[in-house]
């Protein structure tokens, strides 16, 4: 199992400064700066009341739109603060303490958002971190999910072979499904990094298996119903799983796990990649996990049943 992640690239916004031919005869500031504002295309924002009453003079030449500007305010008493994409024009007694002059807050901020405006979140958000879930013995996703107490262990799982009178649950592929409320796998939504997954061909649900333990960061589950938000496949509930960001350098790891009385051998190997630049980024992890089956002769209490007398010498399983 393989999955791959791709950051589009955004474009850096050059700052243009591009010399315009400008003609503004002298009169009113706020005009003349509304002028420049229109032929450079760039914002230039300023209090009515701080360009009451004062004049500009002539301007006549190709100028920069910020060059225009320092030319006309000279005298006034004003003083203009240039950004990238915007002019800001101060009188020298207005603070300028905005928010873009403080000091950017380190960390991390966690948003919940909600569409209805001023109401408290109503839904509590189970998060689980990848290390949170390794420390839990759990070696992928579908191990993860059979350990949270409000998804339904009866639903697809690598151990549930089928089941249901029309069939709807047999699980032909092995895959492990959310099933919050045990109301279906197609009444819980899952969502990758906030975006929809396609059910698989055969069950209305998404393997969440196939998604590599090593390349994800955390897991953010919404046990209550969804439905107005999302629509009707969020009855059961809401399931995020947010992949790593940024993530740079290469990280191998190995599992081994068997048994007290023999059987269940497994093995697990995974691998995850991945790189950033200025404006992009990829990530690239894979998964490979094998298992060895439990026969029922290795267990005292299925013994007896997997090999009646007179059979076992007649090729019965064991």
């Amino acid at each position: 199992m393989a999955i791959g992640t791709l950051v589009p690239a955004t474009a850096a916004f050059a700052e243009d400064q591009r010399r315009i031919e400008y003609n503004i005869e002298g009169g009113d500031l706020g005009e003349a700066l509304k002028a420049i504002s229109r032929l450079s295309g760039k914002d230039i924002i300023f209090h009515s009341e701080a360009v009451l009453g004062k004049s500009a003079t002539k301007l006549h030449g190709s100028y920069s739109a910020d060059e225009a500007v320092r030319t006309l305010i000279q005298g006034t008493g004003l003083r203009a603060q240039f950004r990238k994409d915007v002019i800001i024009i101060r009188g020298r007694s207005e603070p300028s303490g905005d928010l873009a002059d403080r000091p950017a807050v380190d960390g991390e901020i966690l948003v919940t958002g909600s569409r209805i405006r001023g109401a408290p979140p109503t839904s509590p958000v189970t998060v689980a971190r990848r290390e949170e879930i390794e420390k839990q013995g759990a070696s992928d996703l579908g191990s993860y999910i059979r350990l949270l107490p409000q998804n339904f262990n009866g639903g697809q799982n690598p151990n549930v072979a089928g089941g249901g009178a029309q069939g709807n649950n047999n699980n032909v592929s092995s895959s492990s499904t959310l099933n919050l409320r045990g109301l279906g796998p197609d009444a819980t939504l899952t969502l990758l990094n906030g975006h929809r997954l396609a059910y698989d061909a055969l069950a209305q649900g998404v393997d969440i298996s196939s998604i590599p333990l090593a390349a994800v960061d955390r897991v953010e589950v919404v046990a209550d119903g969804a439905s107005a938000l999302y629509g009707s496949d969020a009855v059961g509930g809401v399931a995020n799983i947010i992949l790593r960001p940024e993530f740079r350098g290469a990280e191998i790891s190995a599992r081994l796990a068997t048994t007290t009385d023999g059987g269940g051998r497994q093995a697990q190997l995974s691998a995850v990649t991945g790189t950033t630049w200025s404006d992009g980024g990829f990530m690239l992890a894979a998964d490979y996990t094998s298992s060895r089956r439990i026969s029922a002769g290795q267990r005292s209490y299925t013994s007896l049943r997997s090999c009646p007398a007179g059979w076992c010498n007649s090729g019965y399983p064991r």
